[in-house]
C-alpha cells in the first residue's frame, strides 16, 4: 500500500462520464473515465472493467495572515479496475508557506511564481484513496489578497489530466476586525427588505 492511501469510506453517486462532476465528501469531485476491454476503448483486465478515478481539493475559503491550514487533495479510484502510474501534481500558490506535505515529495520546484510538488506512479485499487495533506500558512502582506491552489491527476489508463482548485481569501491579522464589520454589514444587507 501507498503512503497516504485508505479505504474510503464515504460514497460517491454519480455517473461516471468523462470529466463528469461527482458527490464526494459532501463536495464536488472531477471525474474521468474509460472502458477496458469488452466495453469501449482504453486498457483493462480482459475482463470489461472500467478505468476512472476523480480528484478533490479542499481547503479553507478564508484565513487570516499567519494562521496555520491544511490543504487537502483526494485522488480515488473510482472504477472496478486497479489503476498504476497515477502522476499527481499539486502548485502551491505565491503567498502559502509550506511547512509540511504528507506524504513526502519531492523538493517545490519553483516555475512562474508557483512551487510545484509531486507524488508519481501511485497505484490505486478500486475503492482506494491517495490522500496528500499540505500544512502551511498565509505569508503577511498589509492589504487583503486571494491564493488559488490547484492540484491535477493523470492517469496515462484513462488518458484524461484532471484538475481541482480551491480558492482562499487572506486578510491581514490587524484587519480581522474590519472584515468580520463588512461581512456583517454585508448579511445585513441581503436581510433587509427591498424599500418601496
Amino acid at each position: 500500500m501507498n503512503p497516504g492511501t485508505r479505504p474510503f469510506a464515504f460514497g460517491i453517486s454519480a455517473l461516471l462520464i468523462l470529466a463528469s462532476q461527482a458527490a464526494f465528501a459532501g463536495d464536488t469531485a472531477v471525474t474521468a473515465s474509460n472502458r477496458g476491454p469488452g466495453g469501449g476503448t482504453g486498457g483493462g483486465t480482459g475482463t470489461g472493467c472500467t478505468y476512472a478515478y476523480s480528484i478533490q481539493k479542499i481547503g479553507p475559503s478564508r484565513v487570516k495572515a499567519g494562521e496555520e491550514f491544511k490543504y487537502h487533495v483526494f485522488v480515488k479510484n473510482i472504477g472496478t479496475c486497479r489503476l498504476h502510474h497515477i502522476d499527481i501534481a499539486d502548485w502551491l500558490p505565491r503567498g502559502f508557506e509550506m511547512e509540511s506535505a504528507y506524504p513526502s515529495t519531492s523538493n517545490p520546484v519553483t516555475r512562474d511564481g508557483n512551487r510545484k510538488l509531486t507524488w508519481e506512479h501511485v497505484e490505486l485499487s478500486p475503492g482506494r484513496v491517495f490522500d496528500i495533506s499540505i500544512k502551511g500558512h498565509a505569508e503577511h502582506r498589509k492589504h487583503p489578497y486571494t491564493m488559488v491552489n490547484t492540484a491535477c491527476a493523470y492517469s496515462s489508463r484513462v488518458g484524461t489530466r484532471i484538475c481541482d482548485s480551491v480558492s482562499t481569501f487572506v486578510y491581514p491579522e490587524h484587519d480581522a476586525a474590519s472584515v468580520e464589520a463588512s461581512e456583517m454589514e454585508e448579511a445585513e444587507a441581503v436581510s433587509a427588505p427591498a424599500a418601496e
